[in-house]
């Protein structure tokens, strides 16, 4: 670490005139390397394979490696989470979306029979009216003929 009243990672690197002090020298030096291919997605977990690989290397000092090391998996052990989490809301979006186009097909169905129902119920209330009627008018024809012969 930098012993300067400012010592953030940033800092200690604008003060540190070595070549990676920027992203874009960044990818260069990984692609130049051999790290990563030109023009391919830089992704946590690639990024994790890279430190892990690095960190086998025979010149780095063990507590260096162990640092290393230890970021490696804190990215992977992140990346995992977050993968697993968009997973897991992308899983109930799809669920909750379903259900919702399946509460809408029952509340038409049910919509459906209510009216259905109604309409069962007024034909048949117009059924009965209608055979009531016919009874009226079959009694008084009977009567009617009745009272000709």
């Amino acid at each position: 670490m930098p012993n300067t009243v400012d010592d953030s990672p940033a800092a200690f690197m604008a003060g540190n005139h070595g070549a990676i002090n920027n992203i874009r020298n960044s990818h260069k030096h990984l692609e130049t390397k051999g790290w990563i291919l030109a023009g391919k997605s830089y992704d946590r977990m690639k990024l994790a394979q890279i430190l892990l690989t690095a960190s086998l290397m025979s010149k780095i000092p063990n507590d260096t490696v162990a640092t290393i090391r230890s970021v490696a998996f804190l990215i992977k052990e992140d990346t995992t989470d977050k993968i697993s989490s968009s997973l897991a809301e992308a899983v109930a979006e799809k669920i909750t979306a379903h259900f919702a186009d399946v509460r809408s097909e029952l509340v038409s169905a049910k919509n459906f029979l209510e009216a259905n129902s109604t309409q069962q119920a007024v034909t048949s209330i117009n059924l009965r009216e209608t055979a009531s009627q016919h009874a009226t008018t079959s009694t008084n024809l009977s009567t009617i003929v009745m009272e000709w012969h």
